[in-house]
């Protein structure tokens, strides 16, 4: 049978009541904590589920933070464009914009093809240069 001393002594968490801080200075060390934080497990959940996430902060002094797994920018393109695939009636000036898109997309593709041909080209000595 255990006796009182014996038993180990936890620490027991605390309720801490939640109301803005005033000094300027805590603030910002709060924040800059509660931040890292907050994109660590982030990035946990989005590595343990395989999803992307995306968060936006903005900072006491007014500077925005963004985390993105895999990128933010991709995060937000997959969110805008299943949102476009969903009760959303394109204006005509978005589809223009996505043919602009587009055709932008097949000219650096085909420009990456070209290149991608002149370096095997050139690595089997096939241009007729050498």
């Amino acid at each position: 049978m255990e006796t009182n001393s014996a038993k180990k002594k936890t620490r027991v968490r605390l309720n801490i009541e939640m109301k803005k801080i005033e000094s300027k200075k805590n603030l910002q060390v709060t924040f800059t904590e509660r931040r890292k934080g907050l994109f660590g497990k982030a990035g946990e959940l989005a590595a343990l589920c395989d999803s992307g996430i995306t968060i936006l902060v903005r900072s006491p002094a007014g500077k925005i933070s963004s985390f993105g797994y895999p990128s933010a920018d991709s995060v937000i393109h997959n969110y805008e464009s299943a949102r476009t695939s969903y009760n959303y009636s394109p204006s005509e000036g978005d589809i223009t914009d996505a043919k602009n898109v587009y055709f932008q997309a097949v000219a650096r593709l085909e420009e990456q093809m070209r290149i991608e041909s002149a370096m095997k080209e050139i690595s089997t000595g096939d241009n007729g240069k050498f």
